[in-house]
């Protein structure tokens, strides 16, 4: 680090940094102007914090690196009597200094204020040095992303493109699930696009660090996103240390520039079309195919900074949509290669069943031509204990045979105008709310009478009529409701 360049920065951003330190005392100490719960208050300004130095992130990149993409700013600063390494790493630290040195002034400030009671010393060391790694981490990553572009504003646009990727791939997984998974759950999609997002993973940690759940701090995400800032790191001595000054104004080329974000974007947004269409292909599928043809030209202008239509730019998107296609095609005729036969257990105690259906006047087992919940309103719930499912358990064999029923449903051409919902969880108990893996089915048939009846009178289940038999319904168990049509 060289000091006489880091006192010029101070010196040279001195009304800029007077600024955002009064902005970000003044907008952290909010929270605490209504002190009901002083804990919690205090908590509410380390996240406004956290939130002005997460954009500071985004923004201090810029301004300290704007001058490598102009040809003439470049050829001055970077002739400097200093290293170009000394000068990568005093912007750095400089920036570091004014994020993390209002975020600790401030914070300290406050806690000696109004939390020193609420808030242990050692919690407020915990959130200073998350907040430090937070720091550190994306001020390294988002720098790079900036400096793989050769002009400030594609520099910005791959910022934006590769913070919002994380997003993009939850959405191609969330979309392959609902549209090709029958039961539409068999991963926790999140928890995938949480590994890809450095920003994510950050905040995943820092707000189990400032609250009180028993949610176990995740090493995982710490350990990923140190994994990340290193290959960050490494990319920065190649696009600042060994950069060439005529790069500066030229077009973006490099490998995880434009060349990658449009393609990637184009791939992974006609995957979604592409799911979504094998349930219900139509006009909207051409339709979106070619409004995001447009868009890839677009684009292409923007990284070429010229309008051009060739062979090739056509070439690649018909690839991409061919190739989005296939996977579609493979993945639902696959039964979402394999996932929807799966059924994943948690360690919860209970695996859950609801049932649900309008039904037939005088047949339970029969789903309503009408639809309407007029009739009867049939429901069932059963709280099956995971020791007790085996092959020989009968309410098992119910349970399985109407989930297969679903998934055959999902997959099938037909269109079933009225249809039963049947839904499976895991929970702790059957008075928990606390829920996971869930999967949820229609049924183009209801549970037939018989096996209602042995949800009913078996140890695990429960089966509710609710007979509109005048205006407002009577709710009976199946078995009341047997005697009384009986008698």
């Amino acid at each position: 680090m060289n000091k006489n360049w880091f006192r010029y920065l101070f010196r040279n951003y001195r009304i800029p940094v007077i600024f955002f330190t009064v902005v970000f005392f003044g907008l952290s100490a909010i929270p605490l102007i209504s002190s009901d719960n002083i804990r919690s208050d205090y908590m509410g300004s380390v996240e406004v914090m956290t939130v002005l130095a997460g954009m500071m992130t985004y923004i201090l990149p810029v301004i300290l690196f704007a001058f490598v993409h102009n040809r003439r700013s470049a050829d001055q600063l970077l002739a400097l009597p200093l290293s170009r390494s000394e000068h990568l790493i005093t912007n750095m630290v400089f920036a570091f200094t004014l994020i993390f040195g209002c975020f600790l002034i401030t914070s300290t400030a406050l806690w000696l204020i109004n939390a020193v009671g609420a808030v242990p010393f050692t919690e407020l060391l915990t959130i200073l040095g998350q907040e430090a790694f937070f720091t550190v981490t994306l001020l390294v990553i988002h720098t790079f992303w900036f400096l793989i572009a050769n002009n400030t504003f594609d520099g910005i646009v791959m910022i934006g493109a590769w913070s919002f990727a994380p997003l993009l791939f939850l959405g191609v997984l969330s979309s392959f699930v609902a549209n090709t998974v029958a039961g539409g759950n068999f991963i926790d999609s999140g928890r995938f696009a949480l590994w890809l997002s450095p920003l994510a993973m950050n905040v995943r940690n820092l707000v189990l660090a400032l609250s009180d759940a028993s949610t176990p701090y995740s090493w995982s995400c710490t350990l990923v996103t140190a994994v990340y800032t290193l290959a960050a790191g490494y990319g920065l001595y190649s696009q600042f240390v060994r950069r060439k000054s005529e790069r500066a104004g030229q077009l973006s080329d490099h490998p995880l520039a434009y060349r990658l974000i449009i393609n990637l974007y184009a791939f992974a947004i006609l995957l979604m079309i592409c799911f979504s269409a094998m349930n219900s292909f139509s006009v909207e599928f051409l339709t979106l195919v070619l409004l995001l043809l447009f868009i890839y030209v677009v684009a292409q202008f923007v990284y070429r900074r010229k309008i051009q239509l060739t062979v090739k730019i056509l070439g690649m998107f018909a690839a991409l949509t061919a190739a989005a296609a296939v996977c579609a095609f493979a993945a639902y005729h696959t039964h979402g290669f394999g996932q929807a036969e799966r059924y994943t257990f948690t360690d919860n105690q209970f695996l859950k069943m609801d049932y649900s259906t309008p039904a037939e006047r005088n047949n339970p087992g029969r789903i309503s031509e009408s639809g309407n919940y007029d009739e009867l309103y049939v429901s069932a719930e059963v709280y099956l204990p995971v020791s007790k499912i085996s092959p020989a358990n009968e309410i098992w064999q119910i349970m399985e045979k109407y989930r297969h029923a679903g998934i055959d449903t999902f997959y099938s051409p037909e269109t079933h105008k009225q249809t039963a919902y049947l839904s499976f969880g895991n929970t702790d108990s059957p008075k928990s709310y606390n829920y996971s893996n869930h999967y949820n089915y229609r049924l183009s048939e209801a549970i037939s009478l018989e096996d209602l009846i042995a949800i009913d009178s078996s140890e695990y289940g429960s089966v509710t009529i609710i007979d509109y038999d005048d205006a407002y319904g009577t709710e009976y168990s199946l078995s009341a409701w047997l005697r009384k049509k009986g008698d």
